[in-house]
């Protein structure tokens, strides 16, 4: 009777333990089976999310080209403009891409290293090393009026390419080139007023004398008249 229960009990234990081993398999297979559409739907997020990377990139891409292509700089600067709108828009969104953030990046640069370069060679050309030198007036107005321009244009597009540092430097370039240049145009304005009322003294000094002499002549003219007809008179006598 003991045996019989014996071997009831390891049945039991038998069975027990199939059943297990089986479960086991079945959920492992269960958990592959859930998972496995969870991995694939990631990678579909992935692969859809590169390809809008690459659409994002090359409108980016376009966009700067058409910019450094642009011949009108006032065109060109509306091209910047709408570059980097487009920028801060992207960066509000809740995630990013290096890549598409260095395009973005490296377009903005470009744009406004161009008009940096440009203010920096305005101001070189319409330097000049020794301005004591320079006779000029109306050459020295027109690099006036230039530097004031390109001073209002840095003002104006401080936020769009230019930085406060730059606006500071430019502004302090410009204005002691300005201020230079209309303290010579003032000095030569000076002098030649000098030199016009020099002309007019000596002119009026040379009409006076030259009435001077005229009046003497002429009196002297009547004299010997006076003279040559009382010498008439006398030989008629």
């Amino acid at each position: 009777m003991n045996h019989l229960l014996e071997i009831a009990s390891k049945h039991k234990k038998v069975t027990a333990g199939v059943i297990v081993a089986i479960l086991a398999v079945g959920g492992a297979g269960f958990a592959s089976m859930a998972s496995h559409p969870a991995t694939q739907t990631n990678h579909n997020v992935e692969a859809h999310a590169s390809n809008n990377h690459k659409e994002a990139l090359a409108k980016v891409a376009q966009l700067r080209k058409v910019m450094e292509a642009e011949k009108d700089d006032q065109k060109k600067l509306n091209d910047l403009k709408q570059i980097e709108v487009k920028y801060q828009k992207y960066k509000k969104e809740p995630t990013s891409y290096r890549k598409l953030t260095n395009a973005y990046q490296g377009a903005i640069h470009s744009g406004k290293a161009y008009f940096i370069n440009k203010t920096n060679k305005t101001i070189q050309d319409l330097t000049v090393k020794d301005v004591n030198k320079e006779n000029d007036v109306n050459g020295l107005n027109k690099k006036i009026k230039s530097l004031q321009g390109q001073l209002k244009f840095v003002n104006d597009n401080k936020e769009a390419v230019f930085t406060e540092d730059n606006v500071k430097n430019y502004g302090k370039q410009i204005s002691g080139l300005v201020k230079k240049y209309q303290d010579r145009v003032k000095a030569l304005d000076e002098q030649k007023k000098n030199e016009d009322a020099k002309d007019s003294e000596s002119k009026a000094a040379e009409q006076s004398s030259q009435v001077s002499q005229s009046s003497q002549q002429n009196q002297e003219n009547a004299q010997n008249q006076g003279n040559s007809n009382g010498q008439s008179s006398s030989v008629g006598n």
